[in-house]
């Protein structure tokens, strides 16, 4: 069995892009301060390109920074309690992450 090694290229502010096995971009934002998400502790959070029917679920919030929480769940794939846990700084940088894949959408939300 081969192990494959992910080539990850800076992506500023200390996260990494990377194309996983499905050959989608992924975008590693590390956490200043772990959170818990599924029953795990995460020091690092994994961004997807989300899929439009996912970001439906996303309509039922309002709000500046309940939206982003929204984003970074569906995004990074944790509940939205996990989001919540997550320090402004950390915030920032997943934001990051989000106008990548998101762009107008979130670029105009402030945290």
């Amino acid at each position: 069995m081969s192990e494959t090694t992910v080539e990850k290229e800076p992506f500023g502010n200390g996260c990494f892009k990377f194309i996983d096995e499905d050959g989608e971009d992924v975008i590693e934002v590390p956490l200043q301060r772990p959170i818990k998400a599924h029953g795990e502790e995460r020091s690092v959070l994994l961004f997807h390109d989300p899929t439009l029917k996912q970001m439906q679920r996303s309509d039922s919030v309002t709000g500046g920074v309940a939206t982003v929480t929204a984003y970074i769940s569906i995004s990074a794939g944790i509940p939205m309690s996990s989001a919540g846990e997550l320090k402004m700084r950390d915030v920032k940088r997943c934001q990051q992450a989000l106008v990548y894949f998101l762009g107008d959408l979130v670029s105009g939300t402030e945290a």
